[in-house]
């Protein structure tokens, strides 16, 4: 039987539910922070979600995202019958009057349209933003009419002009003291004028706050045969009705808001009473042109009036495996509902009677967030405890032997957590077939499990396997890919293993509605976060130089590597290493061929130093990986000479430290870093030892330039060197003693070069 959900932990659901992805975003998480992997939605759309393809489900996705992904698993990939294209959500349907993108311009024959200055909340917005498009097209239709006046067309823009000013004022002030209503037209003008003047009358009342009074005029219009408004005046009518009934009651709550707010009886009975007027409207195939926004107005009523009672609506109808779930926008609102923190969603008897009614919502309420969270790799390991929602997951799939569906459900949830899975649990997880939609997400977790439990071997077998099948599948989830990836990276046995799986695609940006696709914004390999702190922070440079040549494909970060190696080794006085590495900035980066060639025909000695640093100046280069502003594409462009300063590196291998070179080093762990993968962690651990020691590239190169200044005073780049050393020092890493090299830098070139441009430039030190 099911494992009894006391009630703190089904209030806590209901605090988390949504709040979840929110929290990791900020950088409450262990996941990575990268752009490689779509955390928080899947890369691919809702439709691809309802015909199967899952791809790996991760607790961060959005609780929409979750659901599709649970009724995929339950339903094998059934597609639900009459499927059709993804609506629009609830949140971009008009609110009112037209589309805006059929809006004419703000000036029509050289007339000017009011405008609307709205200052109004979410809760009770007063205009809708497309009420200026549709009084465009009524200004140019009005403009057409071969009764048209000069008198009658500016007396139309008056009175419009005063009803949009009643949209700067909030509905609940105006209450208090509506502003004058739209004076009628007098009964000797046309019948057509003195309808659109009607109707301007109808909407200040509204827009006034009279709302009994707008609701009657416009469900007048709306029963005038031929009105030139009678198309509206019935779904105006309803929206007055809503007004009504809205703002005496308390405003909608915000998010965050916690504790009980039942449904009072009249409250379902305003919104049945509603429904009934809106089915009305929808029913007429008369006004087919506001049946939208008619629906969306009802479903904002729901949410107005009884948000508690239209979650659980929208709950059961997502139950219905048969049906769309996209009709009625169900699973955006309930999303939209869900995370507005209304206050009924913590209650906890609707929580429970939810949880128990819809094994989807118990579903998804039950994934694991932060330290529950599955490790992916063997540096962190897994926690033997099984806490509440754990022991539900493997309790429900145990229990489910009788539902296939659901026990695919749960049993790959259950996989999501760090304790350990029992064998039954394991063995069912082993015996998924490929074609299964679930499993990407059952493989990716239990290896997992195998790598944090000491099965490196048959973890890292799995994850390759997987990764395999999801380059060959079809849609690709480049995001699925590159979990995978990250996965395999964390169980390198090797640094040239761990090459095979340091570099990825970016992924494309993904409409979650409509599964439509961007192009990334540049097909880069790259690492991830953890792989950038892994290349600066664990590896000597031999490892270096073993990544850089393993990285057989051309790409940015291999000549970034081979850059990095390159100063590392100079700066260490690994003559060889340093050697070997411009030999393989020559061959990569074109840009860096000449510099590369200069120091390795230059003997050994501050000569060969000073050219590398000179180069370092003037294209950016870096010893420290982490920090690559100037070189996007690895391109290396030169640098204006008087926009150039020495801010190469701050603290190599150790840039999440403050800017204070004497700050203790903090070692920072990571989940998806490989184990201890060097050749020699001795000498690994004394280079970065000693590298962690080095002055910022500001200290440096100024404690260089002036060292350089006494042994090569004819140096022709002396005075542009100097200028460059003093500039340096007004900002960015700075070292204790940087006002003194400043200020001797600053000295230097005043008395030596007094006549050049560069001291000109350089009036102060710092």
């Amino acid at each position: 039987m099911n494992l009894p959900r006391r009630p703190h932990a089904l209030a806590l659901a209901a605090l988390t539910l949504f709040a979840a992805p929110v929290a990791l975003a900020s950088g409450g998480g262990e996941e990575p922070q990268d752009e490689l992997v779509s955390r928080f939605a899947p890369d691919h759309g809702r439709d691809q979600m309802l015909h199967g393809h899952v791809g790996i489900v991760l607790p961060t996705w959005d609780r929409a995202s979750q659901y599709l992904a649970w009724r995929a698993i339950v339903t094998g990939g059934k597609v639900p019958p009459g499927l059709k294209p993804a609506a629009r959500a609830a949140s971009d349907v008009p609110a009112g009057w037209s589309d805006a993108s059929k809006a004419p311009p703000a000036a029509i024959g050289g007339v000017a349209v009011p405008t609307i200055n709205a200052n109004s909340s979410f809760d009770r917005p007063n205009c809708s933003p497309d009420a200026q498009s549709f009084a465009a097209i009524q200004l140019a239709a009005i403009q057409a009419r071969p009764d048209r006046t000069k008198a009658r067309i500016d007396a139309w823009i008056a009175a419009q002009t005063r009803v949009f000013k009643l949209c700067e004022r909030d509905p609940l002030e105006v209450l208090a003291a509506p502003d004058p209503l739209v004076e009628p037209l007098p009964a000797t003008e046309p019948l057509y004028w003195r309808q659109l003047r009607d109707y301007q009358a109808a909407a200040a009342a509204f827009y006034a706050a009279h709302y009994a009074q707008s609701q009657q005029a416009f469900a007048r219009i709306g029963h005038t045969p031929a009105h030139p408004m009678q198309g509206w005046g019935a779904y105006l009518a309803l929206r007055s009705h809503l007004r009504a009934v809205q703002l005496p009651t308390t405003p909608p709550p915000k998010a965050g808001a916690a504790g009980r707010a039942p449904v009072r009886p009249e409250q379902l009975a305003d919104l049945a009473a509603l429904r009934k007027e809106g089915a009305a409207i929808i029913a007429d195939p008369a006004l087919a042109p506001v049946h939208e926004a008619a629906a969306a107005t009802l479903r904002r009523a729901a949410f107005l009036l009884a948000p508690g009672h239209r979650y659980a609506e929208l709950t059961a109808m997502l139950s219905d495996l048969d049906a769309d779930p996209s009709r009625e926008d169900a699973l955006d609102d309930w999303q939209l509902i869900g995370n507005s923190g209304a206050e009924s969603v913590a209650d906890e008897h609707m929580l429970e009677a939810l949880l128990g009614a819809h094994p989807w919502f118990d579903w998804v309420s039950s994934l694991p967030t932060g330290a529950d969270a599955l490790p992916a790799t063997p540096a962190r390991a897994a926690s033997s405890a099984c806490a509440t929602d754990c022991q539900h997951a493997n309790e429900a799939f145990a229990d489910r032997k009788g539902q296939a569906g659901q026990r695919r459900a749960w049993l790959a949830e259950a996989l999501m957590f760090a304790s350990p899975p029992s064998p039954a649990l394991e063995s069912a997880a082993q015996a998924v077939p490929p074609q299964a939609p679930e499993y990407a997400t059952v493989r990716y977790y239990l290896a997992g499990h195998l790598a944090a439990s000491g099965r490196s071997d048959a973890a890292r077998s799995m994850s390759q396997g997987l990764l395999a099948q999801l380059k060959s599948g079809k849609p690709l989830s480049t995001s699925a890919i590159n979990l995978v990836t990250q996965q395999r990276f964390g169980m390198a046995t090797s640094v040239a293993d761990a090459s095979a799986y340091l570099l990825m695609f970016p992924v494309a940006s993904t409409n979650p509605d409509t599964g439509e696709r961007a192009d990334p914004a540049a097909a880069v390999l790259a690492p991830t976060d953890d792989g950038i702190r892994w290349l600066d922070r664990s590896l000597s440079v031999a490892d270096m130089l073993t990544l850089a040549t393993s990285l057989k494909t051309p790409s940015t970060w291999r000549s970034r590597i081979a850059v990095a190696a390159w100063m590392r080794a100079d700066l260490l006085g690994d003559a060889p290493a340093a050697l070997a590495a411009a030999s393989l900035v020559e061959q990569w980066v074109p840009a860096l061929k000449p510099a590369a060639l200069r120091y390795r025909s230059t003997p050994a000695g501050p000569e060969r130093q000073h050219g590398l640093l000179v180069s370092a100046l003037r294209q950016g280069l870096s010893p420290d990986l982490r920090r690559y502003g100037r070189d996007a594409d690895a391109a290396y462009p030169a640098a204006k000479p008087d926009e150039t300063v020495a801010d190469m590196w701050c603290r190599i291998g150790d840039d999440e430290l403050d800017a204070d070179p004497a700050a203790t080093p903090g070692p920072r762990k990571s989940p998806l870093q490989p184990p201890e993968v060097t050749a020699d962690p001795a000498r690994r651990d004394a280079e970065r030892a000693r590298l962690l020691k080095t002055r910022s590239a500001t200290g440096f190169v100024g404690q260089h330039v002036i060292a350089w200044a006494g042994s090569h005073p004819a140096d022709k780049d002396l005075p542009w060197l100097l200028y460059v050393a003093v500039q340096s020092s007004r900002g960015g890493c700075m070292d204790p003693d940087h006002t003194a090299i400043s200020k001797k830098a600053w000295q230097i070139l005043h008395q030596r070069f007094p006549r050049s441009p560069w001291t000109e430039q350089t009036p102060y030190f710092y």
